[in-house]
Order: C-alpha cells, then sequence, then structure tokens
C-alpha cells in the first residue's frame, strides 16, 4: 500500500502546484493590461470601436489567453487603415463569441505581444455596402489566424453567407504588406437552392427567370491565387485569373416562371484562367432530354464569351419553349429531336440577343404550325378549309442558321395529313423577311382562285394535287402573302 499512497500524495502535490501557478498567472500576469493595450493601440491604427467583456488565461490544455465577448464596429476607411480596401463598404461590425490566443510567453514576460496563433470561435461579420444596398452577414464556426514574420496562415471553417457555407485554408505571403493570398477553398453538398439565392444573376438571352431550385446538391473544391490587397471595386472579373474550382450538380429540379413541370438537371464545372467549362449536362424535360456542354470563356472581362453545343431527344416543344421563347408557344406545337451550337457575348441587357449566332438540325413529329397570323393573304383562296391555316404534320425538318439577328433555312420540309410544305427564305427576328414557300393542297381539294378558278387544274402536280406557290415579304409580325402562279403546279420547286 506504501508505493499506493506514494503516488497519491505526489499527484496531490502535482495538483496543488498546477492550482497554484494557475492562480499565480490568472492574478499576478496583467493580462487586463496587455489586452487594453492592444486595443488601444488598434483603435490608433484603425479608428474602429472595439471591446472585450472579459479576459483571463487559461493553462489547459496548453497555456493561452481568452477573451470573451469580443466586438468591433467601423467604418470601410477604418479596414482601409487596417490593409483591407473596403471603399464599397459602408459599415460594419464584427463580434465573436471568444478568441483564444496563444502567446509566446517569453516576449509576453518580457512585455511584447507576440502570438503563434489566434482562434475565434463563432466569428459574425456585418455590413452596409456604400451604394446603401442591404446588410450582408457572413459567419463562421471558427476561424484560426497564424502570424508569421512576412506570412500570415488563415484557416476558416465553415464560413457561412446567405447560408452557404465554404472552408477554406490560405496563407498571405508578404504580410503585414502587400503580397499574394493563396489557399484552398471547399463547398460541400451544398444545397442548390440555397447556393441560388446567394449568387448574383441576370436574365440571359431573355429567357424566362428561374422560380425555384430544389433537390439538388452541389459539391465543389478548387484553389485561389489573388494579389493582396484585393482592388477597391471588388468585381467578380477581378478574381477570376486567380480562382480554379470543378463542381458537380446532381439530382437538380429546376422550376422556371410560368412552367409547373420542373427540369431535372445534373452537371459538372471546371473553372480555370477565366474560363468556366459545363460538361456533361444531362437535362430532364418530361419524357424527353437535353445533353450537352457550356462554356463561358473571358470571365475577367465585362463581356464574356458564351458558347454551347446541346442534343434534344424528345422533347416536348412546348415544354421547351415556354422558358427560351415563351412568344414562340402559341404558334407550334409537337416533338422534336434538333442539334443546335452556338455562341453570343454578354454584356448589357440586350447585347447577348443581338450578337447570338447559332446553327440546327430540327427533327419534329407529330405536331402543328398555328400560322394563321402569318397565312391571312390565303385566306381567301382556301373557301371553306380555312382550318388548312392550322398545319397539321407528322414530320417537319429543317435547317436554321442565325447570324446578325437573321434566321435563314434553305430546306424547310413539312408533311402532315392535309398539306405538305417546302420552304426557303429568312425572317429578320426584329424586322423584315423574305420566304418562298410551295404548298401542296389536300388530294381533291380545288382553291378558290376567283375569276381565275377554271385554270385551277392546270396547277396540278404530277400526283395531282395542287401545288401552290406564296411568297411572304414585308415585316415578320403581319406579312404580305403573294400568291405565284409562276412557281406554282408543275413549275413549283419541289424537293
Amino acid at each position: 500500500m506504501k508505493p499506493m499512497r506514494r503516488w497519491i500524495a505526489v499527484l496531490l502535490v502535482v495538483a496543488v502546484l498546477l492550482l497554484a501557478l494557475t492562480l499565480a498567472v490568472r492574478f499576478l500576469l496583467p493580462v487586463d493590461r496587455f489586452v487594453m493595450a492592444a486595443l488601444d493601440d488598434l483603435r490608433a491604427r484603425s479608428g474602429a470601436e472595439l471591446a472585450v467583456g472579459d479576459a483571463r488565461v487559461d493553462l489547459w490544455p496548453t497555456p493561452r489567453i481568452v477573451l470573451t465577448g469580443v466586438a468591433a464596429h467601423g467604418s470601410g476607411a477604418d479596414l482601409d487603415e487596417l490593409g483591407v480596401t473596403a471603399s464599397s463598404v459602408a459599415a460594419w461590425k464584427l463580434t465573436v463569441k471568444s478568441v483564444t490566443a496563444r502567446p509566446d510567453w517569453r516576449e509576453l514576460v518580457g512585455r511584447r505581444a507576440v502570438l503563434r496563433d489566434v482562434r475565434l470561435a463563432q466569428p459574425r461579420l456585418e455590413w452596409t455596402a456604400a451604394d446603401g444596398g442591404a446588410a450582408s452577414v457572413a459567419q463562421a464556426a471558427a476561424a484560426t489566424i497564424a502570424p508569421g514574420p512576412g506570412l500570415l496562415r488563415v484557416n476558416v471553417e465553415r464560413a457561412g453567407w446567405h447560408g452557404v457555407e465554404v472552408s477554406a485554408d490560405a496563407e498571405l505571403a508578404g504580410w503585414p504588406g502587400p503580397g499574394r493570398l493563396q489557399g484552398e477553398w471547399r463547398l460541400d453538398s451544398c444545397d442548390t437552392g440555397t447556393l441560388f439565392a446567394a449568387l448574383p444573376r441576370r436574365p440571359v438571352l431573355g429567357a424566362t427567370p428561374v422560380a425555384g431550385l430544389a433537390g439538388g446538391n452541389v459539391d465543389a473544391e478548387g484553389r485561389f491565387d489573388w494579389p493582396w490587397p484585393l482592388p477597391a471595386s471588388l468585381r467578380f472579373r477581378d478574381l477570376a485569373p486567380g480562382l480554379t474550382g470543378q463542381a458537380e450538380v446532381s439530382d437538380l429540379a429546376v422550376t422556371f416562371a410560368g412552367n409547373a413541370d420542373p427540369w431535372t438537371v445534373r452537371a459538372r464545372a471546371d473553372l480555370q484562367a477565366g474560363r468556366l467549362e459545363v460538361r456533361d449536362a444531362v437535362i430532364g424535360i418530361g419524357d424527353g432530354r437535353v445533353t450537352g456542354r457550356l462554356t463561358l470563356a473571358d470571365l475577367d472581362r465585362d463581356a464574356p464569351q458564351y458558347s454551347f453545343e446541346a442534343k434534344c431527344g424528345d422533347v416536348v416543344l412546348a415544354a421547351l419553349l415556354r422558358v427560351l421563347a415563351p412568344d414562340a408557344t402559341a404558334y407550334v406545337a409537337g416533338t422534336t429531336d434538333a442539334e443546335v451550337r452556338g455562341s453570343f457575348a454578354g454584356g448589357p441587357p440586350g447585347t447577348a440577343a443581338a450578337d447570338l449566332a447559332l446553327e440546327a438540325v430540327v427533327a419534329a413529329r407529330d405536331g402543328v404550325v398555328h400560322a394563321r397570323d402569318w397565312l391571312t393573304g390565303i385566306a381567301p383562296y382556301l373557301g371553306e378549309r380555312q382550318d388548312l391555316q392550322d398545319i397539321r404534320y407528322r414530320s417537319l425538318t429543317c435547317s436554321l442558321v442565325l447570324h446578325d439577328g437573321r434566321l435563314a433555312t434553305e430546306n424547310l420540309k413539312l408533311e402532315g395529313p392535309d398539306t405538305d410544305w417546302r420552304g426557303r427564305g429568312w425572317l429578320g427576328l426584329a424586322g423584315p423577311l423574305d420566304l418562298g414557300l410551295v404548298v401542296k393542297l389536300p388530294a381533291g381539294f380545288r382553291p378558290d382562285l376567283g375569276s381565275m378558278s377554271q385554270f385551277a387544274d392546270l396547277l396540278k402536280g404530277d400526283d395531282g394535287r395542287i401545288a401552290l406557290g406564296l411568297r411572304l415579304t414585308g415585316g415578320t409580325a403581319a406579312p404580305v402573302v403573294n400568291l405565284e402562279l409562276g412557281a406554282s403546279g408543275r413549275q413549283a420547286a419541289w424537293w
């Protein structure tokens, strides 16, 4: 039993010594004085207001100074004094649940404050933009700062902004002066709806805006390498050249305004040197789907360049057009396969649509083209068959080229239960058109040609059906339709 008593006695002595040392450090070391001196120095350098609720020294598990109830607030000009360019910030406020600093005790005894590292628990930063925008809030689970000669290391654990959480490890070379900020970032399983709400966005090509996202996750990670301090009027284009990353989106449901049925999306993306490439994209639209890629280049400039390639399979036109071209939904219906490629430039509103260039091969089936607004000029010839202005088709094929605001086709072919059509020509998206058409009327149908009705039989082709040549000119919204007898009958261009 004596060895056991000796160990108990040793442990009691050690415990008493540790308690005595703790009390001695807490009551004899002037921690409050050092804290107040540090706060006074920061106030003098920055002009910001700082406050600390309590300051103490802990020895376990390692000696450290603990501050609780830390708060600071000021203006963007105050941050400039600290080397953080923030001219776009009108006011800011920082609160921290606790700050744990591990000082170099040898320097501290000599009354010099040299820190090994500082850990901020639950920091929360609020700021108001200089342009009067709404206040923004960023907060983190914790952040650790380790200063060294010419190098500042920072680790941020689960920093949240508008519900999006990012972790990062960074090094500021050249600290405390100008240098480079380098490190890694991670976005782990972020809810797509939350991410969408946090990101700035604007409609592209005038598309119907997104009403909501649900069900998807985004996993992403990457690196950054930026000059420090960052530019005063910080924009994404300033960060793009030094930002790289990879992301994957899965199981995403996108709902558009005016479209009740969501689209499902999965894709991968790579960002490097101001270029974002979205690849392996698969978009489910009802029973059909679209596959393809989208590339955004020159993200470090005012006008990024977009290019895209896509293949559509078994896509209902109404579901597609309600999102991409709502005005066209009333004119065409059916199911389509298509191959499309194109490009356009970003920039101010209207720039994208004016710069859009594309090539497309379309093969639609089992639908109708509601052409009454365009074919009112031939209504007198149709007599009792005014229904022929709604052109039913079993198959519709064409190749399209859009350039400089003009959409051209050379081989429009439409075959239906009532009429067959061929066409070539062009139309301006907001102006004139010049389109030649040939329509084969139903077998046995004789158009009402007025005083020329007796010549109707002369317009029959080899298959006994009457073929009429038409020419559409004037404005796209209300074209002029002329009957071209020279391009009718056996003379009709049929290919």
